[in-house]
C-alpha cells in the first residue's frame, strides 16, 4: 500500500482520474492473475499467496484514493460525501466477511475470486462513471 501511495502523487500530474481509477484495477487485475493460477494450479503456498498480495494492495491504494478525491471533489456536501465513502468501505468489507464464510469456507480459490469479483464490479462502477461524466459534458 505504500508503493501505490508514494506513486500516486506522481501519476496524478500524467494522468486524469479516470485513467489512473482504470490503471489501479488493472494493476489489482494483474495480481489476482498471480494469485488464482498458481492456487489453480498447484495449491496455495507462501509466494503464490503474498507476492500477488501486495502488487493487490499496490493497485488499490492507487483505485481508493483516486476514487476518494474524485467523489469529494465533486460532491457539494463533502461531509455527506465522506460518510457515504466510508459506509460503502466498511459495508464491502462486512460483505466480503460473510460471503467468504457462508459459500466458500475452506475452498482455495474463494480468495481470489472474490478479490476478482471485486474487480468486476469496479470496472462497470468506473465505466459507468466515464458513461457519466461523457453526458455531463455534452
Amino acid at each position: 500500500m505504500v508503493l501505490g501511495a508514494l506513486l500516486n502523487p506522481f501519476l496524478i500530474k500524467q494522468c486524469n482520474l479516470i485513467r489512473l481509477i482504470l490503471g489501479g484495477a488493472l494493476v489489482v487485475l494483474i495480481g489476482i492473475l498471480g494469485m488464482l493460477i498458481p492456487f489453480a494450479t498447484v495449491g496455495p503456498g507462501v509466494l503464490s499467496l503474498f507476492l500477488p498480495t501486495l502488487v493487490i494492495y499496490a493497485g488499490q491504494s492507487i483505485t481508493f484514493a483516486n476514487v476518494a478525491a474524485y467523489g469529494l471533489a465533486s460532491a457539494t456536501n463533502k461531509s455527506n460525501a465522506s460518510a457515504v465513502l466510508n459506509f460503502i468501505t466498511i459495508a464491502c468489507a462486512v460483505i466480503a466477511l460473510f460471503a467468504s464464510q457462508l459459500f466458500a469456507a475452506g475452498y482455495d480459490l474463494s480468495l481470489p475470486l472474490s478479490f476478482f469479483l471485486f474487480v468486476l464490479v469496479m470496472l462497470g462502477l468506473t465505466f459507468g462513471l466515464k458513461k457519466a461524466q461523457d453526458l455531463s459534458t455534452r
